[in-house]
């Protein structure tokens, strides 16, 4: 269900990758899959592989307490997880009786999203397709997830007024992304500061203090994706401060893992954490789609 459109990955390289991935790993285990897939990008170390080879098989159990928690009224039967990699939402849903279906531009994570879902005791619906041109009807959704996906989308306007568009009236539209102007490091590059700088210097600074390229990244502010939201969908809500999760922290080095613990002292404050929706790492909006008849009053910046 791919249309011509700009991406970042070769759509025919990745139908043959997804090919010979189904082929060679069908009767092998689902880290053997998922490990094959980040063995085949170029650049990664074994420690990377390793460790992002083990962040996606434990990635489920990861996101269980988020389903209890801001992902409690997206994550019901028939949503869409838009973005959905390789099913590791999807697959936190099924273990807990919920189907729903997953859209990725990657045909290759969808092969790895369906072991990654029957693992977990559901049975996988999943298409390939583009975020800005999806293959379904209008108001047909009930709920649309979409986590980490529209910092890379190539038209973020669109990408937005195609989840309003299949949106139903009183759909739950749950988005995480990082934040522009975090006074972290970039998450991708991990280079300091890219997101302060104006769009059109970001990739020549990226490589200037990286040697590596910046391509189909652009991240938004909280004021940022409000305007964008105002401007082009029907989807109201707010803005929610997230903390680190204490698993990630463990993973972290010890300075950076004391600064991730303070983060969370903040944003667990309700008088501190006001500022973190300007400067911290990544934020998450919660909002519904309002009925097509309805006025569309402001979004609210409340957490």
């Amino acid at each position: 269900m791919r249309v011509e459109r700009p991406a970042w990955i070769d759509i025919d390289q990745d139908r043959e990758s997804a090919a010979r991935l189904d082929r060679d790993h069908r009767s092998k285990s689902l880290d053997s899959m998922v490990r094959a897939v980040f063995e085949s990008q170029k650049g990664r170390s074994q420690e990377q592989i390793d460790m992002r080879t083990r962040q996606v098989l434990g990635a489920p159990g990861r996101l269980a307490p988020q389903l209890d928690g801001w992902l409690r009224a997206a994550v019901r039967p028939g949503f869409l997880d838009l973005g959905c990699g390789p099913g590791m939402l999807l697959a936190a849903a099924a273990s807990r009786g919920v189907s729903g279906l997953g859209i990725d531009v990657s045909l290759e994570w969808l092969v790895v999203a369906r072991r990654m879902v029957e693992e977990h005791g559901g049975r996988a619906t999943l298409c390939a397709g583009f975020a800005e041109s999806l293959p379904l009807p209008d108001a047909s959704v009930p709920a649309i997830v979409s986590l980490d996906v529209i910092e890379h989308v190539a038209d973020q306007r669109r990408y937005l007024v195609e989840i309003d568009r299949i949106a139903a009236d009183g759909a739950t539209l749950a988005l995480a992304t990082p934040n522009r102007f975090s006074l972290a490091a970039e998450p991708h590059v991990n280079v300091w500061g890219v997101g302060w700088l104006p769009a059109r210097f970001q990739a020549r600074y990226v490589y200037a203090r990286s040697g590596r390229a910046y391509e189909f990244v652009r991240l938004l502010s909280v004021p940022g994706l409000a305007r964008l939201l105002r401007r082009h969908t029907m989807i109201r809500g707010r803005f929610v401060v997230p903390r680190v999760p204490d698993d990630e922290i463990e993973t972290f080095h010890p300075r950076r893992a004391r600064l991730a613990r303070v983060y969370n002292d903040i944003a667990e404050s309700p008088l501190l954490r006001w500022p973190l929706l300007g400067v911290g790492p990544f934020f998450r909006y919660v909002g519904t789609r309002r009925a097509r008849s309805t006025p569309t009053p402001r979004d609210s910046h409340t957490a």
